[in-house]
């Protein structure tokens, strides 16, 4: 299948506004190459090779169905002051060059994203997660993921039952395993990501705990309750979910969210203490904002 590659030019170091830019208009499906951050994943991995670094500019990468969805886009940022070109491509060609764009990544101390199809050693102390994306948003590389992995660690105790709503790649699923979650729910509307999931769980040795279900939202969990949800999503569907969430989480359990940009945190805050939560914790990295929540009438 024919399709448009719209990118975008940013100095190195600097893909930040343009992220937040596509971001805020809905757009996910993009990919970063930056030869500043290859430069700080190597300087804090040195054990990393790569036989030829990048250098020069950075670069966002979209791409798209229609042109008219390209020249939509396309229009967007050049009147709002970004460098970008567009051009067209082939699905084949889409298949095998996205890889290019994927990196080995330390989520947390002892948590290692690797892409399935790259090399790493890992050291004594670290558990890899082995990732195939394909399709589905989600590979590790975005600080609403690690948030939400860095909060996983703190609030899982023994026997851990996690939801995962929107679970995309199966990322937080997978980390939640890892980090020694006993019973998961995946869900996701797309059924592309469904099977993503599955994949990557059954690769990562969960699909023994692991429920994938696609439904939206929480339609598909029925009268189950959890005692960690997590939703790294986008702000207006984390107002629609808030609604509704509590029914499903147990009395002491920890609501973890995340996909918030800073400036729209006070939306989410605001409607949290209006469906019944109290903030316990709260995360800001670049930008990006991790939360998690507790049913406001506990008292731990």
């Amino acid at each position: 299948m024919d399709y448009f590659e719209l990118k975008i030019t940013c100095d190195a170091g600097m893909t930040e506004d343009a992220e937040n830019f596509l971001v805020i208009h809905d757009i996910y499906n993009y990919f970063v190459t930056d030869p500043k951050l290859e430069a700080d994943i190597m300087a804090e991995m040195p054990w990393l090779l790569k036989d030829e670094r990048d250098t020069g500019d950075a670069y966002i990468t979209v791409c798209l169905e229609t042109a008219k969805e390209a020249e939509d886009l396309f229009g967007l940022l050049t009147e709002n002051g970004f460098s970008v070109s567009v051009r067209g491509a082939n699905d084949s060609e889409w298949k095998d060059n996205w890889k290019q764009f994927a990196k080995i990544v330390k989520i947390t101390d002892t948590l290692v994203v690797k892409p399935a199809w790259l090399d790493y050693e890992p050291l004594p102390n670290e558990k890899v997660l082995e990732l195939d994306s394909g399709a589905a948003f989600g590979t590790g590389t975005h600080e609403t993921t690690q948030a939400c992995a860095r909060l996983i660690c703190k609030y899982q105790k023994d026997q851990t039952k996690m939801l995962d709503i929107g679970t995309g790649s199966g990322i937080l699923a997978i980390i939640g395993g890892m980090l020694g979650v006993t019973e998961l729910v995946a869900t996701d509307i797309d059924p592309v990501a469904v099977d993503t999931a599955k994949i990557n769980i059954e690769k990562n040795g969960f699909s023994h705990i692991c429920d994938v279900r696609c439904g939206d939202l929480l339609e598909c969990v029925g009268e189950e309750t959890f005692d960690i949800i997590t939703a790294n999503i986008i702000v207006d569907v984390l107002l629609i979910l808030l609604k509704d969430v509590k029914q499903c989480l147990n009395p002491d359990g920890v609501l973890i969210l995340s996909g918030i940009l800073e400036e729209r945190c006070h939306e989410i805050l605001a409607s949290a203490e209006e469906n019944g939560f109290v903030l316990v914790e709260k995360i800001v990295d670049h930008d990006w904002c991790g939360l998690a929540l507790r049913i406001s009438d506990i008292n731990l």
